[in-house]
């Protein structure tokens, strides 16, 4: 009996000692956070000519916000994330520019381009993943915007998105 508490007082040491430096790098495992950004958007349409004029169907870059859970492997190299987020785009349209809010959900795979390490604060990575966006048209009646070859059929719903991405982790001092 006397062994075993001997063995959890030094375990116990153990836990509540300080950290090595090979301790405080598995830090960086896992993250919650808010991402905020630029996004930009392929063509809707496939640029039909209207008129001798092209007419594209491309919203402008805007800004992004979102949220996200992270999830490192191994040496913190190699991660996935989960992440949601929300944009408002101006699509061009028959009627004038259209004020659109989009919104998403992702799973990404991640690669951070250095090791975590406690003397590094800023940590690039880059990520590439797939996942679901619904772009806020609006339910309704089907309408056309027949100068871009573009039918909306007035049925609002999730489409598959594919996504890229470059950051950079920012470690802070607090636990």
């Amino acid at each position: 009996m006397k062994g075993y508490g001997l063995a959890a007082l030094v375990i116990m040491g153990f836990a509540l000692g300080s950290p090595s430096e090979e301790l405080k790098a598995q830090d960086y495992r896992m993250s919650v956070g808010w991402n905020a950004g630029v996004m930009l958007t392929t063509s809707l349409n496939d640029g039909a000519s209207g008129n001798g004029e092209l007419v594209e169907l491309k919203p402008d870059a805007t800004w992004s916000i979102g949220g996200h859970f992270d999830k490192w492997i191994g040496s913190g190299i190699l991660g996935g994330r989960g992440s949601v987020g929300l944009a408002r785009s101006v699509i061009p349209w028959t009627q004038g520019d259209r004020s659109v809010y989009s919104y998403r959900g992702d799973l990404s795979l991640m690669l951070r381009l250095m090791r975590p390490d406690p003397g590094n604060t800023l940590i690039p990575f880059v990520s590439g993943g797939l996942g679901l966006i619904r772009w806020g048209l609006g339910d309704g009646p089907v309408t056309s915007f027949s100068a871009a070859a573009a039918r909306y059929s007035g049925d609002e719903g999730f489409q598959l998105a594919g996504n890229a991405g470059v950051g950079f982790d920012y470690v802070t001092p607090f636990q």
